[in-house]
């Protein structure tokens, strides 16, 4: 199977079926695009898994904006490994009281890889931490850090 095949056989749908589902909180939910490490075989693999991610990541929003609470959302990507990947949605939760999600160990205004930088606009923070010796890189929208519930009047 070529790089292209790889690729064609990831198709929208099989995110969708990754979508939260109708809870009414989220405790640091996320999910995986690229699962199986394709993104790690090359640069244009790599490139269209992260296209994905923040497709994905649209859709998670969209989703969350019909929750009645406060929610954030934001993406992490693994240097090392893009089976690692992530986008996250976070809500207050009965599990522990970690609303907001404080992002302590991230250093904002981190200067990107080359690899992150074409995704990345004047809409987004971007940031960096560590974690087992590998860097973690974290994106969130610059307005609505955390977005709060809308009520109808």
């Amino acid at each position: 199977m070529d790089d292209k095949n790889v690729l064609m056989a990831h198709p929208d749908d099989l995110f969708a079926s990754r979508l939260p589902d109708s809870e009414k909180w989220f405790d640091l939910w996320h999910t995986h695009i690229d699962w199986h490490g394709e993104g790690n075989k090359s640069a244009d693999i790599r490139r269209e898994y992260i296209r994905a991610m923040f497709a994905a990541w649209e859709r998670v929003e969209a989703f969350a904006a019909g929750l009645p609470c406060p929610w954030q959302s934001w993406l992490v990507f693994d240097e090392a490994d893009s089976g690692q990947d992530a986008v996250y949605l976070h809500t207050p939760n009965p599990n522990r009281d970690n609303f907001p999600y404080e992002f302590e160990d991230v250093t904002w205004a981190a200067t990107p890889p080359v690899w992150l930088e074409e995704f990345l606009t004047n809409r987004l923070n971007f940031g960096r931490s560590d974690f087992d010796g590998e860097a973690l890189y974290w994106v969130r929208r610059t307005s609505n850090l955390v977005h709060e519930l809308v009520e109808d009047n």
